[in-house]
């Protein structure tokens, strides 16, 4: 035991350098483990599609050729076209998932919720329109598809019928809540 004291009080630097050595090694098992961790969630993510051809469906319509898209008269019917034979055929699942900011009636909740929270950059304005502030957070779009083949498990309500996608004017629609935002609405 003396020895060992001898030695720590006799060379100080080399003390030093060993525990930083030491601190970057747990430093690097300890990154190492959530690495592991993070790549274990994409794999399982990835098994979901395993044996799957997966298409990513997009346009060349930017700037002023989309906006020129949407003017023309039967844009949207095309869309809905496009999207319904591709739903219709036995040749496709058609799994949507996509980002979809919402505003909502005087919203509560914090800067997790917002659109911009995963890019850090700068947050919306909430805009004024018929007496109401309406602020935009972040929600996903998603079809019956994705509820499928992610295997949701709700704690509270039921899954999406078909119907629940179609819209209506001025009906209801449901949304799912993820646990961090129900505890926000709870509190209005």
């Amino acid at each position: 035991m003396k020895l060992f004291q001898l030695f720590i009080k006799q060379n100080p630097l080399l003390n030093f350098m060993m525990f930083i050595v030491t601190f970057l090694f747990f430093l690097s098992l300890f990154m190492l483990v959530l690495n592991m961790r993070a790549t274990n969630i994409e794999n399982r993510t990835v098994k979901t599609f395993e044996n799957q051809h997966v298409y990513q469906i997009s346009d060349n319509l930017f700037e002023q050729r989309e906006v020129d898209f949407y003017r023309e008269k039967d844009s949207f019917k095309r869309l809905n076209d496009f999207n319904n034979a591709l739903i219709n055929s036995k040749k496709f699942i058609v799994y949507t998932a996509r980002n979809q900011p919402m505003e909502v009636i005087d919203f509560k909740g914090d800067a997790l919720f917002s659109p911009n929270y995963e890019t850090e950059l700068e947050q919306p304005t909430p805009v004024s329109r018929n007496d109401q502030v309406y602020y935009t957070i972040q929600t996903l779009l998603v079809n019956h598809q994705v509820l499928l083949m992610n295997h949701l498990q709700l704690t509270e309500g039921e899954l999406f019928t078909k119907e629940a996608y179609l819209y209506e004017e001025n009906k209801v629609f449901p949304i799912f809540v993820r646990s961090r935002l129900s505890r926000c609405l709870s509190s209005w």
